[in-house]
């Protein structure tokens, strides 16, 4: 299974969320894996401030307009709960908890 998580580097609720990707990356362990998609930034400092900051410890991607468009991105944080076969089980906006991360990832 494949956490995907898009956020943007100025939105205040997806700088609550580092913190709960990664302890769920960790509390997953290798059952599933976690992946990040930086959308809607103007340079990449910003996203690197944003990594640095949030101490994010899992994989980011660039993400580009045609990405937030071809996801359906609306709103951030977006997350996307896919299954082993790379279908897309469940989706969720706005904050989210670790446990949450969790359950959805693996069941």
């Amino acid at each position: 299974p494949v956490l995907v998580t898009f956020w943007a580097p100025w939105c205040g609720v997806c700088k609550s969320m580092p913190s709960n990707v990664s302890l769920a990356q960790r509390l997953l362990g290798g059952r599933a894996h976690v992946v990040s998609v930086a959308s809607a930034w103007n340079n990449l400092g910003q996203v690197e401030a944003y990594v640095r900051d949030g101490a994010v410890d899992y994989p980011v991607l660039l993400g580009t307009d045609a990405d937030t468009q071809r996801f359906q991105i609306g709103a951030y944080p977006t997350l996307y709960f896919l299954d082993s076969e790379g279908r897309v089980k469940g989706a969720a906006v706005g904050y989210t908890t670790t446990a949450s991360l969790i359950i959805r990832t693996l069941f």
